[in-house]
């Protein structure tokens, strides 16, 4: 059984006497459990409040250049749909990148990343729909090779 807390996250539920235990749940939050209370034939309980947690959001991805190749030691800095910079990382030897954000921390509704290391032009992704909970958000980059580096 279930039911949907109004805007003010006041809920009513109807149980039958016993004992319950009460899962909060809310896409993009971690699941909140309450302590065990017990219910008589007549009984109302009020229950603590429940704080939810925003869930993690990564971010990983691979960036190559324009023959296909992995460019380790790249830049990486990933930023709101205005550019303002939210988190960086460096790929490594394989040309790969991870960004885990802290747990609670949101996550604007679409990114842009980019990619800079010297001798390459900087690379920009097109603006991407942000975050997948509990999967990563892959965005992969390509460098080309500097004219005048």
């Amino acid at each position: 059984m279930s039911t949907v807390a109004d805007p003010n996250g006041k809920y009513r539920l109807e149980v039958s006497a016993g004992t319950i235990r009460l899962k909060f749940a809310l896409a993009g939050y971690d699941d909140q459990f309450s302590s065990t209370y017990g219910v008589d034939q007549n009984g109302e309980v009020i229950v603590a409040p429940a704080t939810l947690r925003m869930s993690a959001w990564a971010i990983s991805g691979l960036v190559t250049d324009s023959s296909g190749a992995s460019v380790a030691g790249a830049g990486v800095v990933i930023g709101d749909y205005v550019g303002v910079p939210i988190g960086n990382a460096t790929t490594d030897g394989s040309g790969r990148y991870h960004y885990a954000s802290a747990f609670g921390v949101p996550h604007p509704p679409q990114i842009i990343v980019s990619a800079r290391k010297a001798g390459y032009e900087t690379a920009f992704s097109s603006s991407v729909n942000c975050c997948n909970l509990g999967t990563d958000t892959v965005v992969n980059l390509s460098v080309r090779f500097a004219l005048n580096p």
